[in-house]
């Protein structure tokens, strides 16, 4: 749970600090939400076999 406010909350800060001049992803680009979301899972991952 904490792995995917992580990932969501560094994407839209990077979607924020992004320059005008540089294309801005979105979720709804494709391959966008599905790698914010893997990567919340990663972290979950990470974590559960670190505790083992």
């Amino acid at each position: 749970m904490v792995g995917e406010v992580v990932t969501f909350a560094t994407f839209a800060s990077g979607t924020m600090a992004t320059a005008g001049g540089v294309p801005r992803p979105s979720f709804a680009d494709p391959g966008v939400l599905r790698a914010v979301v893997l990567s919340g899972v990663y972290l979950a991952m990470v974590g559960l076999i670190g505790v083992r």
